[in-house]
């Protein structure tokens, strides 16, 4: 059975998601396993950059970064 907080936090996550197709298009899918693990302070950080940011990396700057230099090691 799930948490009533866990219930509030996938929502919310859900709720991102749409925000983000709406604003960046089908693209915003391949965020949607980050953004159901994600804790509630990122998805409130990203919640507010959606608002303003110019792409899906503005939104999760942190995160493209760390993925990218993951990728580079051998």
């Amino acid at each position: 059975m799930q948490r009533p907080s866990e219930g509030r936090t996938e929502g919310r996550a859900e709720l991102l998601l749409q925000q983000l197709r709406q604003r960046f298009g089908a693209a915003a899918d391949g965020y949607r396993t980050r953004l159901l693990t994600a804790a509630p302070a990122e998805l409130d950080r990203w919640a507010l950059r959606v608002l303003d940011a110019s792409s899906l990396d503005a939104v999760f700057a942190d995160w493209s970064k760390r993925i990218r230099e993951l990728a580079s090691c051998p």
